[in-house]
């Protein structure tokens, strides 16, 4: 298709005006000027029929039945037409013609009956009657006015009428004049026209070239505001006001999106269709997709009945629940829905609350738990002692057993507290640890060495083994808390006569202590809880031993906080392997391994 250029376009665009304004100006004035010229004959016809009709009662004032005076009003209404130039109809009551000028030329001897013609009935009921029609005689368009005469009622009516061709003359002269008039002005307006519009596309031109360079190339010398035009001036200067605008509004999305995709809430935007406009990161990472969410219908990202029905139920105010989302994983989900207020549409705030409940359980199971664990030595101590007090004293060996079940409970229960305390302040994180580059070897051989009479009391061959260099970054004393809990559990556990296996092994990149045993091991329905807080395999054993059902999980609590691994698998004797792995050091570490502590 051919494409005109932009000078070309403001031509043929002013050209087109021009032709459109000559063209109905001229039309606007051969109308006014034909009704004007017509308006102007009605007045000279109304006017000569007036005065014809007072001649005419002054020259009939004597005269008697109409019809008799032909000849006189033939010869009346031919010198009228002739002082007038027009014709002149002379008419009696009933509209049969008396008077006719050109009748009276043409020598016709038949008078023609003008009853039935509409400015003649009109001008015999009211004063004037008015007609405008094609002859049948010339053939012209004639414009017909008549008066009735007579005083008091109308003894007839007298008609002027006139060609309507001079007036068709003129408006052609002026056709003709008009054309001449408008081609003329065409072509001059063609000339400004075109001269105008090779001005104006030159400054246009000159604007698009300073716009690119501005927004194109960066900053230009160019300044728009002295471009010769005050109009291209202004625009320069709302053009620069636009930029700012724009960038304003750009940093704006920018920072308001940064601050969406960074939100720990899911987000989505959705339309009055419930389909998804928009979808931060969270809301992608909440529902495990890796596509896009947006496009989406709601329902085919999440079958949940109850949020789409707190979805629907969202109207003009704002509605929230807490609810289920399946899974894998299965999350607990606090919602809130708010209707859009500039456009139809709501948008779903999800906030994945499953830990907050999840830890939530954990305190009431603990203090469940705590309870629990604090009743019984407390319930014992009790016992003993209101039992002293009501006379036991007197019996020596009594006596002795009720305050050794006092003492053992108390130290029971001071056990307790302390060990809770330690796990407090380990998850609290005020718990003092120094990690630094040790050699894992030391506190993991003291706590053996702790352990030793406890071993061969009940005969159980406590060993040790390290064959590597067991550099890792730990804190030495906690690290030896963990081996002694470990180590003390293989002991308390394993039957007499049985082995305990403690060694340091290299696992890429950490320094992992195993501690195996030949005991009777854990079933698998234990193995995923063994470091739960109170949880016991043998509950009536575990406290015949002393154990506070908290040491498991003060060792898990400290090998975390330092950054390690802690784990459990079956051992092939049927027994257990407990274990932990601490982070070997940077390359670049030449921080000493020694402890300190070894040397004591």
């Amino acid at each position: 298709m051919f494409r005109l250029g932009l000078r070309r376009k403001i031509f043929v665009v002013t050209l087109i005006l021009i032709s459109g304004v000559v063209l109905a100006s001229g039309l606007y004035l051969q109308r006014q000027l034909r009704t004007w010229l017509e308006q102007r004959i009605d007045d000279e016809l109304l006017h000569h029929a007036k005065i014809g009709g007072k001649l005419l009662e002054e020259s009939l004032a004597d005269a008697g039945d109409l019809a008799g005076q032909r000849a006189r009003l033939d010869e009346l209404a031919e010198t009228l037409a002739v002082d007038t130039d027009t014709r002149v109809t002379i008419v009696d009551a009933q509209g049969q013609v008396v008077g006719d000028s050109q009748l009276n030329r043409d020598r016709t001897p038949n008078r023609p009956d003008y009853s039935s013609r509409p400015e003649i009935v009109d001008a015999l009921r009211s004063p004037v009657g008015r007609a405008r029609r094609v002859s049948t005689t010339s053939s012209a368009e004639m414009l017909h006015v008549a008066v009735a005469f007579g005083e008091p009622s109308p003894r007839g009516a007298i008609r002027v009428s006139a060609t309507l061709s001079d007036v068709e003359a003129a408006i052609a002269r002026l056709r003709v004049l008009l054309t001449i008039a408008g081609a003329l002005g065409l072509i001059l307006a063609a000339a400004s026209s075109g001269l105008a519009s090779q001005l104006l596309a030159r400054r246009l031109e000159r604007l698009v070239e300073q716009t690119r360079a501005r927004h194109g190339h960066g900053p230009t010398d160019a300044d728009l505001e002295h471009a010769g035009s005050v109009a291209i001036g202004t625009f320069g200067r709302l053009t620069r006001e636009l930029d700012r605008a724009v960038e304003r509004v750009g940093t704006e999305r920018d920072r308001l999106d940064t601050i969406l995709q960074s939100m720990q809430e899911a987000v989505l935007a959705l339309d009055d269709q419930n389909r998804i406009s928009l979808a931060n990161t969270a809301a992608h990472r909440l529902f495990s997709r890796t596509s896009k969410l947006a496009g989406h219908a709601l329902t085919d990202v999440v079958r949940v009945p109850d949020l789409v029905d707190l979805v629907a139920r969202t109207r003009d105010e704002p509605q929230s629940g807490e609810l289920t989302l399946p899974g894998p994983p299965i999350r607990r989900v606090l919602a809130h829905v708010a209707p859009l207020r500039a456009q139809p549409g709501r948008v779903l705030v999800l906030h994945d609350v499953s830990e907050t409940r999840r830890l939530e359980q954990v305190r009431r199971d603990f203090v469940a738990n705590v309870s629990h664990e604090l009743r019984t030595p407390v319930s014992i101590i009790a016992a003993n002692a209101e039992t002293l007090l009501a006379g036991a004293l007197s019996d020596e060996d009594a006596a002795k057993n009720f305050v050794d079940a006092i003492s053992r409970n108390a130290s029971r229960l001071a056990a307790l507290i302390r060990d809770l305390l330690d796990l407090s302040r380990i998850e609290a994180g005020r718990y003092p640890l120094e990690l630094r580059t040790i050699s894992l070897e030391h506190p993991v051989r003291r706590a053996v060495e702790a352990l030793g009479e406890q071993s061969a009391v009940k005969k159980i061959d406590l060993s040790f083994a390290c064959e590597i260099e067991a550099a890792a970054r730990s804190d030495s004393a906690a690290c030896e808390q963990v081996a002694v809990n470990l180590v003390e559990n293989a002991v308390k556990y394993t039957p007499a006569h049985g082995h305990v296996w403690v060694r340091l092994v290299d696992a890429d990149d950490d320094v992992r202590v195993e501690i195996e045993d030949d005991g009777p091991g854990l079933a698998p329905q234990h193995r995923q809880r063994v470091f739960e807080r109170f949880y016991r395999v043998d509950p009536g054993r575990s406290r015949e031993m002393g154990g506070t059902g908290l040491g498991l999980s003060i060792v898990k609590h400290l090998v975390d906080a330092m950054g390690g691994q802690i784990g459990f698998r079956p051992s092939p004797t049927g027994g257990s392997v407990f274990w932990f792995a601490m982070p070997k050091p940077p390359q670049d570490d030449d921080d000493t391994a020694s402890d300190s502590r070894s040397s004591s």
